[in-house]
């Protein structure tokens, strides 16, 4: 258990002077501090490629068919899900819980999908196949 509070180790362990940083982590440094404050503008711009990535998916699902359409879909959201995971972490709800079990839970929820998806296209006697 972390002591918290033991002013002795903090003061120690502060006047300890820190390790000279190699020359890539000082360009990373720089190259990421440079973008954080404009940060912001990567937004719309990945709200764009979501956009535009679905439509492509539509248009490649016109090509091949409703199976390309429900792989495409489900690698965007799958996709998206992973990187969410990643880029927030704990700061909000993903983070309550395990990474597998986030993915079989998305696969699971993909195949009821696909399930109903099937059914519907039965019970209107179209061939899913």
């Amino acid at each position: 258990m972390p002591v918290y509070y033991d002013v002795e180790r903090y003061r120690h362990l502060s006047s300890i002077p820190p390790k000279p940083q190699s020359k890539i982590t000082r360009l990373v440094g720089r190259v990421t501090g440079l973008l954080d404050s404009v940060q912001g503008l990567f937004i719309p711009f990945l709200f764009l490629g979501v956009v535009f990535g679905s439509f492509l998916a539509v248009i490649v699902s016109a090509a091949y068919g409703p199976w390309a359409f429900l792989l495409l879909m489900g690698s965007i959201i799958g996709g998206l899900g992973l990187y969410s995971e990643r880029k927030l972490g704990d700061s909000i709800q993903v983070g309550e819980y395990h990474l597998l079990k986030g993915i079989l839970g998305t696969a699971l929820g993909f195949l009821v999908f696909l399930g109903i998806l099937v059914l519907l296209l039965f019970v209107a006697r179209v061939s899913p196949f």
